[in-house]
């Protein structure tokens, strides 16, 4: 498998393409899909030997076939008071991009939950998914290498990212877009 050091390569070259190929998503406030789509494009041209899908819920090795993460009652409580759409334990998932093998759950090399700064819901449930899925010792079996938390910061022209390794955060950083976008 890929090393975590080229996987962060090959996404910090995508997030800057993103920035000087499809600025004009960004500062005109597009869809947080729209934005992601475009990443899901240039990290194929990175990956080529990996399937790269947006909104993938399949799960080979769960018994319904799609991606969901178990809660506990107290974490069901949390993310259900802050206008998370949970009403059980087990609650199905759609990462906003994969870089994957379909059909496999040896070959989940980076899952990427995006936000932008204007998105009116809060962050902490992606990053508690992002846990979730890079977690080696958990019941859910997603075994995702990296996972990566993407925040574009439009009024700033900044992007910051976090990355998660075996359920915990391992690299906060920030990138500063200059002013003349490309």
């Amino acid at each position: 498998m890929m090393a975590n050091k080229i996987i962060i390569e090959k996404l910090e070259r995508c997030i800057e393409k993103l920035k000087k190929e499809d600025w004009y998503l960004i500062e005109n406030n597009a869809s947080e899909r729209s934005i992601a789509h475009r990443l899901a494009v240039y990290l194929e041209g990175e990956f080529r030997e990996y399937n790269i899908d947006c909104e993938y819920n399949i799960n080979i090795e769960h018994q319904s076939g799609r991606k969901k993460i178990y809660l506990l009652k107290e974490e069901v409580e949390k993310y259900k008071s802050k206008n998370q759409k949970i009403e059980d334990k087990e609650v199905s998932i759609f990462p906003d991009i994969i870089v994957h093998k379909r059909g496999v759950n040896t070959n989940n090399i980076l899952v990427i939950e995006m936000k932008k700064d204007t998105s009116t819901i809060e962050d902490d449930f992606d990053r508690f998914k992002l846990e979730k899925f890079t977690a080696t010792e958990d019941g859910d079996n997603l075994f995702y290498k990296l996972g990566c938390a993407l925040k574009i910061l439009t009024t700033s022209k900044n992007v910051s990212f976090e990355l998660y390794e075996e359920g915990k955060l391992i690299k906060l950083e920030k990138k500063v877009w200059n002013e003349n976008k490309k």
